[in-house]
């Protein structure tokens, strides 16, 4: 006679409850929770190659899946530059688990979107959430969505938290005044240090996918306006400084010109 593995030993999860969502105990599991969501004829699709959501919808309803991988390129060339600077969480459930704190956290700050369920397999983590509908700041021709921005990310550093990856495309206007945040994996204790990489990271996503300079110069004349002086003086140090050499080897002229901006709005 065989016994039946213990179902805290088989599943571990089942103890865990979640201040948000819940916890799937197999991934295979998700595509019947997004039926219960969206109804057996929904489709999904990436918004681009690089980009680890998927967006998922059925008429107009629509929801975010997120899935969190070992071996992403992407977080493995970023930690290797960023670790003198902004240590990144790199495996999929140490990013997962951050994210997952980190969208709560920063609603007090921000618009971001609720964790609906999240599973935790042994090779696979997903993560699904509310689709945020509104204007993509990297999309958008409109200095006003641009100057948001960089108010918006002056309030994060004023309030002591740090992005580690601020794409100017995580970034959504969702009305005439309010933007919401849709990504938070590295999102990390403030430093003056930390602040500076994201400002040269905002800056080299803003203008490697071919953001407007002269927006790209409002968001950050908007964002030197809204922190206090002194705080602001100790990043730019770090910017000028060697610190961002590693970050920017690639990219010279972008480092060249981010100092040149910084120096005019100074």
């Amino acid at each position: 006679k065989t016994c039946k593995p213990n179902e805290i030993i088989e599943n571990p999860y089942s103890l865990l409850s979640l201040p948000e969502g819940n916890i799937l105990n197999n991934c295979n599991d998700s595509e019947n929770y997004i039926k219960n969501i969206l109804g057996d004829n929904y489709t999904c699709k990436r918004p681009g190659l690089l980009y680890s959501s998927q967006i998922c919808e059925s008429g107009k309803n629509k929801i975010v899946i997120k899935e969190y991988m070992y071996g992403t390129l992407k977080w493995f060339m970023a930690g290797a530059v960023s670790a003198s600077i902004y240590p990144f969480k790199e495996t999929p459930l140490a990013r997962l688990g951050n994210e997952y704190n980190s969208l709560i956290d920063l609603r007090k700050i921000i618009t971001t979107p609720k964790v609906l369920t999240v599973c935790l397999d042994k090779y696979e983590y997903k993560m699904v959430r509310e689709f945020i509908e509104g204007e993509v700041v990297l999309k958008s021709k409109n200095p006003y969505v641009w100057n948001n921005l960089g108010k918006t990310l002056a309030l994060i550093h004023n309030n002591n938290r740090t992005l580690g990856d601020p794409n100017p495309g995580n970034f959504v206007l969702i009305d005439e005044d309010k933007m919401a945040l849709i990504d938070g994996e590295q999102v990390s204790n403030y430093t003056h240090k930390k602040a500076a990489w994201d400002i040269a990271v905002f800056y080299a996503y803003a203008r490697t996918f071919s953001a407007n300079s002269k927006l790209v110069k409002e968001a950050l004349e908007s964002y030197v306006k809204s922190r206090p002086k002194d705080d602001w003086n100790k990043v730019l140090n770090y910017i000028k400084g060697p610190h961002l050499t590693a970050l920017m080897t690639p990219l010279p002229n972008l480092l060249a010109e981010l100092r040149l901006i910084l120096r005019d709005l100074d």
